[in-house]
């Protein structure tokens, strides 16, 4: 018994459903019905219970116009609350339904059976998840005529280019000229015949939400409005070395004043600057020194405590125009190795900030350059930054599906920029899930096929990005920047 129980648990989700998936009781379907009139397009979503009321779900993005299956994937034995999360991630932006098995079944392998006659195949994993429905070759199913195509011809619409040479050589091929094709606002697109405001509501976003930018909103909290610290000297010493790297005198000098006091004064001084950028006064000042912020964040990152972590978030709260005027394209070599220090004992305090609401992509991206740093300058750390990017990545997978308030395309291209850099191997699940998503940013890091072949490849040709802890080599790295 505990033989065949092991074998049981050591089954791979493909063999689990590609042998037992018919086996299992229908539990539910649902459908985009009004989606799928009015665009010829909708998700159909066929979930089977097992005994002990795990759930196995099944994903198709049906168009019912011209390619058939063109997106389909699959969660195995979801438990109930994991099932219902799952269900609500899906709803958002579609009118799901519930439908009989028999209406479902005929619209996904009609709109096959359609897209066939252009010489379009389903999507290349719907050799699986066929496997959860019913045997079309078997006279088991009764048959439900319904119309495919548009006008009594195949209709592609597509959004890109890229995606429509997908598909026109077999259109082509199969059909010559016989069919319709539009490329929404391509060249020669007749923008007065697409309503863009129905187009919002389009269930081909099912498959790729979270791809929008996240909308930046923070309610500030009260800042200090004079800017009062104890060690005059701290000032001094920026307004001196403000345009030049100090020397290592300069910083000892710093670094042998009462820690506490400095502490204070530096955090006093980054809220303080935090507060007049808010209402833009410090862009106003033509006597600001450029490097206030800077210097203060690399020397409490030498020296401060695991509170001072929220002071150096607070930074990464803010909005786009703060964060380009006081680090411009030197952010990274800034928050990486202040993050990496401070937090190195503390990484549920990023994590805590990546579950933070509409904040600015690439502020909250220079959390992930930092755990990647605490993982690779602190060997023992190691463990914990390799949890710490598995739960981010399956975080960002389920709320890419859930909309932009957490996190975009671009975000978690940058997660697994990082991820991957710091231990490849250790990622492909997640990062092929995140994948599945289809909101991945390919700009960033690519195609999944580019990913893995990086992951794979001799470390020798991988990117290993070197933040220094030296706090005299923090500031002459910073000078060379500011005078390349």
């Amino acid at each position: 018994m505990a033989k065949k129980k092991q074998q049981q648990q050591q089954i791979s989700p493909e063999r689990l459903i590609r042998e037992r998936g018919r086996s299992l009781e229908i539990y539910e379907c649902l459908m985009d019905k009004e989606s799928m009139k009015k665009d010829g397009e909708s998700p159909i979503i066929v979930t089977r219970k097992h005994k002990g009321d795990k759930y196995t779900s099944a994903f198709y993005l049906v168009d019912s116009y011209c390619t058939g299956v063109k997106d389909t994937f699959y969660r195995v034995r979801l438990d109930e609350d994991e099932y219902k999360d799952l269900m609500r991630h899906m709803r958002r932006g579609c009118n799901l339904e519930k439908v009989d098995y028999v209406e479902a079944h005929n619209w996904i392998f009609g709109a096959i059976e359609f897209a066939a006659e252009a010489g379009i195949e389903p999507h290349k994993d719907f050799a699986v998840t066929k496997w959860l429905l019913e045997d079309d070759e078997e006279d088991t199913i009764p048959i439900i005529e319904y119309e495919f195509g548009k006008d009594g011809k195949h209709f592609l619409f597509t959004h890109s280019q890229d995606e429509a040479n997908k598909y026109l050589p077999a259109l082509r091929a199969n059909l010559g000229n016989d069919f319709t094709f539009v490329c929404g606002f391509a060249p020669g697109f007749d923008e007065e015949e697409y309503d863009e405001e129905e187009d919002d509501d389009n269930p081909f976003d099912f498959f790729s939400q979270g791809t929008e930018d996240t909308v930046y909103k923070y309610d500030h909290p009260d800042y200090p409005t004079s800017l009062n610290v104890k060690n005059k000297e701290i000032l001094e010493f920026i307004d001196k070395w403000n345009t030049k790297c100090p020397t290592k005198e300069a910083i000892d000098g710093v670094l042998k004043m009462d820690r506490d006091s400095l502490i204070d004064d530096l955090q006093n001084i980054i809220l303080y600057d935090i507060g007049k950028s808010c209402c833009e006064e410090l862009y106003e000042d033509p006597l600001y020194p450029a490097s206030r912020m800077i210097y203060s964040l690399l020397l409490l990152g030498e020296i401060g405590s695991h509170e001072s972590i929220n002071i150096v978030l607070e930074t990464l709260r803010q909005n786009e125009e703060y964060m380009d005027y006081h680090f411009g394209d030197y952010s990274e070599q800034i928050f990486a190795p202040v993050l990496c220090k401070l937090a190195k004992d503390n990484l549920d305090a990023l994590y805590d900030y990546l579950l933070e609401p509409n904040r600015y992509t690439f502020a909250k991206a220079l959390i992930f350059p930092a755990v990647y740093a605490i993982g690779k300058n602190y060997p023992e750390k190691m463990p914990d930054a390799i949890k710490w990017f598995k739960d981010a990545l399956s975080f960002i997978e389920l709320e890419l599906y859930e909309g932009t308030d957490y996190c975009d395309s671009t975000l978690a291209g940058f997660a697994v920029h990082h991820a991957v850099n710091l231990a490849g191997k250790e990622f492909i699940h997640e990062i092929e899930m995140l994948y599945e998503t289809e909101c991945m940013d390919p700009t960033i890091e690519g195609t999944l096929e580019d990913v893995l072949k990086y992951i794979n490849s001799p470390e020798s040709e991988r990117y290993c990005p070197d933040y220094s802890l030296d706090i005299y080599q923090a500031f002459k790295d910073y000078a060379m920047f500011c005078n390349f």
